[in-house]
C-alpha cells in the first residue's frame, strides 16, 4: 500500500520525538554521573541538646522529671556534600514528648530546619531517660546559731530573727533531706547588741549543706538582733514587819540562796545593789514558831532588770523563831567609841559602867561576851552640860536591845 502524504508527516515527527526524548535521557543521565562526581554524597555527625515537650503534664500534678542519662543526642545526617557544608547542629532539632513517657524512657525524634527534602538522617530509635518524683512543700523555723561569747560579764539574752520561719518547694529527693535551716551571727567579745543580715544555710541531718539551687520560694538571709546584757548578783533585803508575841525572839531569817544573777542595761544595774522584798510579805503578827514560805522575785525586780535563770524567781524564806531569853549586862564606859566630837569640846563620862537589857533566842546569851560588844557616840549634837546620852549598841541579827541603853556624862567646852 501506498504511503499517503499524511504518513509520511507522521513518521517524520514520530522519529523526530523518540530521538528527543533518546537524547533528553542520555543528558540527564551524563549530568548525574557528572554531578556524582562533582558533588557526591558523604554522611555527617551532630550533636544537639534533647528539649523536652509537654512538661505541663507532670507540673500540673506537682510532679517534676529529672534527666538521668544524656541531655544531648548525636546522629548521622546523608547529603551531598554541598549541601553538608551547609549545615550545623543549629540546623536541627531533638524532642523528647513527655506524652510518649513510658517505664523512665521517651523516645526522641529528630528534625532538620532547613533541607529536610535533600537529607537523610540516619539514626536507630534512641531514648531520654528520666526519672519522675513529687514536688513538695514545707516549712523550716529559722535557727540561729551564735558563734562565740560575748564579753564577760555580757551575755546573750535574747535573739530574734526575721523572717521566723522559711518555706521550700521543690523535688521531694531535695527537700526531704533538709534538717534544719539555720542562721549564724558572730558575738565573740561583744559588749553590745549585734544586728546582721545573715546567710541562710539549709543543713541536713549530717550537718552539711544542702545543694538548693532546684528549690524555690526560699529565703536566702535573714535579719538577725542578738540582745547583749550585762549581768550581777544581787542579793537580798529583807526587813519584816509587824511584832512577835511576848516571849518570842526572831533568832534568824534565811533564804535558800544569797543572791541571783541578773541582767539588765550597765547604767540600770550600776545603781542598783539588792532587791527589796517589801516587809509587807514579812508580817511577824501571829506568828508562833519557825516558818518557811516561798516569794516570787520578779515582781520586786527594777524595771529593765530580769533573771538571767527564771527557776530563781522563787525564794525560799525561812523565819527561825525562839522563846526568848533576857540578860542584864554591866558594860564599860571604857569600851563607848566617841564620834564626830566637835573641835573644843571635851566628854567626860559621869561613872565607869553603864548597863544595857539584851535580849536573844533561849540559849544563846552565853555565847555573848560584854567586853566584845561594840558601842559608839555620836556626839556632833551635844551640848554644853550634863545628862544621859543613848548608847549605839552593836549587837548583830541574833540580838536586840529591850530598851534604849544610856550613860552618863558630862560635856565641857563648845556651845
Amino acid at each position: 500500500m501506498k504511503k499517503t502524504f499524511l504518513n509520511h508527516v507522521h513518521d517524520f515527527f514520530l522519529d523526530k520525538v523518540s530521538t528527543k526524548i533518546l537524547a533528553l535521557f542520555c543528558t540527564l543521565a551524563i549530568w548525574m554521573v557528572f554531578s556524582n562526581i562533582e558533588d557526591p554524597e558523604q554522611t555527617k555527625s551532630y550533636t544537639v541538646p534533647v528539649n523536652v515537650e509537654h512538661t505541663e503534664l507532670l507540673s500540673s500534678n506537682d510532679q517534676y522529671y529529672e534527666a538521668t542519662g544524656e541531655e544531648n543526642v548525636t546522629f548521622r545526617v546523608t547529603a551531598t556534600r554541598s549541601t553538608l557544608e551547609k549545615l550545623n547542629n543549629g540546623d536541627f532539632v531533638a524532642t523528647a514528648d513527655l506524652k510518649n513517657l513510658d517505664d523512665g524512657r521517651i523516645p526522641i525524634e529528630i528534625n532538620a530546619n532547613r533541607f529536610a527534602n535533600s537529607i537523610s538522617i540516619i539514626s536507630a530509635t534512641q531514648y531520654y531517660y528520666v526519672e519522675v518524683g513529687d514536688i513538695v512543700t514545707k516549712t523550716f523555723p529559722i535557727e540561729v546559731e551564735i558563734e562565740g561569747e560575748p564579753t564577760a560579764p555580757y551575755i546573750v539574752s535574747d535573739v530574734t530573727v526575721d523572717p521566723g520561719e522559711t518555706t521550700v518547694t521543690g523535688p521531694d529527693k531535695i527537700v526531704n533531706t533538709i534538717e534544719r535551716v539555720v542562721a549564724e551571727v558572730n558575738a565573740t567579745a561583744k559588749d553590745r547588741d549585734v544586728t546582721a543580715n545573715t546567710p541562710v544555710h539549709y543543713l541536713d541531718a549530717q550537718g552539711l549543706e544542702v545543694d538548693t539551687s532546684k528549690l524555690s520560694s526560699k529565703n536566702v538571709s535573714a535579719a538577725v538582733n542578738v540582745e547583749v546584757l550585762y549581768t550581777k548578783q544581787l542579793g537580798f533585803t529583807i526587813s519584816p514587819s509587824g511584832e512577835l508575841a511576848e516571849g518570842l525572839f526572831l533568832r534568824e531569817i534565811k533564804c535558800d540562796k544569797d543572791a541571783v544573777l541578773v541582767k539588765g542595761r550597765p547604767e540600770i544595774l550600776n545603781s542598783t545593789m539588792d532587791i527589796e522584798i517589801p516587809d509587807s510579805l514579812i508580817d511577824l503578827s501571829g506568828v508562833t514558831d519557825s516558818t518557811s514560805f516561798i516569794v516570787d522575785i520578779n515582781p520586786y525586780l527594777q524595771s529593765g532588770i530580769s533573771l538571767v535563770d527564771p527557776s530563781d524567781a522563787q525564794l525560799e524564806i525561812t523565819l527561825e523563831i525562839a522563846k526568848e531569853e533576857t540578860r542584864e549586862y554591866r558594860l564599860s564606859t571604857d569600851d563607848i567609841e566617841l564620834k564626830n566630837v566637835p573641835d573644843g569640846v571635851k566628854i567626860t563620862f559621869e561613872k565607869p559602867s553603864f548597863n544595857a537589857i539584851i535580849c536573844g533566842a533561849e540559849g544563846t546569851l552565853d555565847a555573848l561576851d560584854a567586853d566584845e560588844i561594840s558601842c559608839s557616840l555620836d556626839c556632833s549634837e551635844f551640848k554644853k552640860g550634863t545628862y544621859d546620852a543613848e548608847v549605839e549598841i552593836d549587837l548583830g541579827d541574833a540580838y536586840r536591845l529591850t530598851e534604849p541603853a544610856k550613860a552618863s556624862i558630862r560635856v565641857q567646852g563648845g556651845k
